[in-house]
């Protein structure tokens, strides 16, 4: 606040009661002057010459949207989301093959990893029912972002550096996490079926969100908490008839996942998870 008071003349304040991430970016775009918006959270950074290449190429090529590489330090050591793509400019059917990628690799569709034409965000749009979304926010705002982007830019250079905080929201799970995690498959479900993804590749989608679901439960099965075993048990009772569980167990293609999530079905359709449950809490 001193500084948006020190700098009026560049820096616009605004505080609201708190709704969560997605409400508060959407909030922060409606007010925003500028053509363009980058985002930053607050223990992240930007390195030194990021916004000078950015703006060199909006202004070679007026894309809509213009996405970067990111660097995530973290104590097990450094790791870089990119595209298995070289850099480029990207339209019509060029674009639909970079959302393609999006949507198979592990590269994030991460609101901090791309320079955002205003006129892209769907403020027409009622996000009432996600407000509060604690994980997968900024995925779930990028969908129509990119699928109302014409010409879509690619810098393969890692110009956002996320600090990997161990208190931050994402740092533990909680059963609300995986119904929000369940909103986002539907709104993903929605442009797969839009953008025309190919039944491969919804195989190789469907894999992923397999693996994504049994690691939760592994995850919160480990997990010190202090939420009740009534709980955790109606949680591994509920995902074996989840839709999207069962959608993806039916779509993938059992010879690709690892030893390990095969191990986790098992431990699931025995009812061993409850065991593991009770061991780590024993110790």
């Amino acid at each position: 606040m001193k500084l948006a008071q020190e700098h009026l003349e560049k820096i616009r304040f605004d505080s609201q009661i708190n709704t969560g991430v997605l409400l508060a970016r959407r909030k922060l775009a409606e007010l925003a002057k500028g053509q363009y918006l980058i985002y930053v959270d607050s223990d992240d950074l930007l390195v030194e010459t990021a916004l000078s290449a950015i703006k060199k190429e909006i202004k070679r090529t007026n894309a809509d949207v213009v996405l970067y590489d990111l660097q995530k330090k973290a104590e097990a050591g450094d790791e870089r989301y990119t595209l298995p793509i070289e850099g480029g400019f990207f339209e019509g059917e060029n674009k639909q093959s970079v959302l393609r990628l999006l949507l198979l690799s592990k590269y994030s569709f991460s609101m901090c990893q791309k320079a955002i034409k205003r006129d892209c965000f769907d403020f027409d749009a009622n996000y009432d029912d996600v407000r509060n979304m604690r994980i997968a926010e900024d995925v779930y705002q990028s969908f129509p972002i990119l699928d109302r982007a014409e010409k879509i830019a690619y810098i393969k250079e890692p110009l956002y550096i996320y600090r990997k905080n161990s208190s931050g929201a994402t740092s533990t799970v909680k059963p609300s996490d995986f119904r929000w995690s369940m909103v986002l498959y539907d709104r993903q479900d929605e442009y797969i079926k839009k953008w025309n993804i190919s039944t491969d590749d919804v195989r190789t989608i469907s894999e992923n969100r397999l693996r994504r679901m049994l690691s939760f439960l592994s995850v919160y099965a480990r997990q010190k908490t202090n939420d009740p075993y009534s709980l955790f048990k109606s949680f591994a009772k509920d995902l074996k008839t989840n839709k999207h569980f069962c959608q993806a167990i039916k779509k993938a293609n059992s010879k690709h996942l690892q030893k390990i999530y095969h191990f986790d079905l098992m431990m699931l359709k025995l009812n061993w998870y409850r065991a593991l449950y009770w061991l780590h809490r024993s110790v």
